[in-house]
């Protein structure tokens, strides 16, 4: 006998198969397409960081081949054809972008001198009066500087605004302070105040303040180079105003980018004062930047602090950063 409330269910179970399965095909080409997505990004970071170390070494090469032209060499002059046939290929740490072909990929490389900004080393670290160029009460820097102080010293008496472990613990940071000096410079955010006055530089790194050299490194020592401190520091140290240290960015920019001698961009007491309160000399510890991004793709950009040491056929590190 045939029932007539069972009509048309077998096409109502082949229209819900149906659709299961395209439920699942779409599933599968989602999930396809993600993978295939992730393998890419993963492979672009790896490619790029083979070729950030590449173009990194390369240039390190290149740094020892040269080292007997960086003695006594003054940046933002021309430099002196006897010293080197072929000045136009002479590595300098001014700060300049250079492009790099590294393994077909053209890669843009920056080298700069390590002694950039104030020391965080030593018993009474930033003993400066940098509150004139970061626009801040002298008294309320002062605060902020015995926060730091009592965070290396090894005592627990607390300074005038200071903090020693009683007051983290309030905080709920227990493992703090160190009571020991400082193991790298990014260490001062842990400090309250500290991100209010102190900013990273346009690549995302801390340069107001030099790299700390890790154990059984010499630290980096000697006044800040112009051409790798930020301008804030550049600022306090020659005793600029700020129409003065806009002249000085235009005339490093005109040096980076036409090789515009200072002499060319400066009056004669400007250089005179720049020359007093920073280096125009290399200190022989650089810090080599590689961005080995694209637009379209992931990539790694690679931040290394190192002194090549040639009597002795070293490389010391001081960082090593994927940024």
């Amino acid at each position: 006998m045939k029932h007539c409330n069972e009509s048309g269910m077998a096409l109502i179970t082949t229209l819900a198969l149906m659709a299961l399965v395209g439920v699942l095909v779409a599933s599968a080409v989602a999930l396809s397409q993600y993978t295939s997505a992730e393998i890419a990004t993963f492979t672009s970071l790896t490619v790029s960081r083979y070729q950030a170390e590449g173009a990194a070494n390369r240039l390190l090469y290149r740094l020892l081949q040269e080292s007997n032209l960086r003695s006594g060499r003054l940046l933002g002059e021309k430099a002196n054809p006897s010293r080197n046939p072929k000045p136009t290929e002479e590595l300098t740490a001014d700060g300049s972008p250079l492009q790099w072909d590294c393994y077909g990929k053209e890669l843009t490389v920056w080298l700069y001198d390590a002694v950039c900004g104030y020391a965080l080393t030593g018993s009474q670290p930033l003993n400066l009066p940098v509150h004139d160029a970061l626009k801040i009460d002298k008294s309320e820097f002062d605060r902020w500087r015995n926060i730091l102080l009592d965070y290396i010293d090894r005592d627990d008496f607390v300074r005038d605004g200071g903090m020693e472990a009683v007051h983290y613990r309030q905080r709920k940071l227990p493992v703090l302070p160190r009571n020991a000096p400082l193991r790298y410079r990014e260490e001062v955010f842990w400090l309250p105040g500290a991100a209010r006055w102190f900013a990273a530089d346009e690549h995302g790194v801390l340069t107001v303040f030099r790299p700390v050299a890790p154990a059984g490194l010499a630290e980096l020592n000697g006044r800040p180079n112009l051409f790798s401190a930020p301008l804030p520091v550049i600022q306090r140290l020659a005793g600029l105003n700020d129409e003065e240290i806009k002249q000085v960015k235009r005339a490093l920019e005109g040096w980076r980018g036409q090789k515009k001698p200072l002499t060319e961009s400066l009056p004669p007491g400007m250089i005179s004062r720049l020359g007093m309160a920073l280096n125009r000399q290399e200190s022989g510890v650089y810090t080599i930047l590689v961005d080995a991004s694209e637009p379209e793709l992931p990539g790694s950009r690679l931040w290394l602090t190192v002194r090549p040491r040639l009597e002795e056929n070293e490389l010391h590190y001081y960082e090593f950063l994927w940024l």
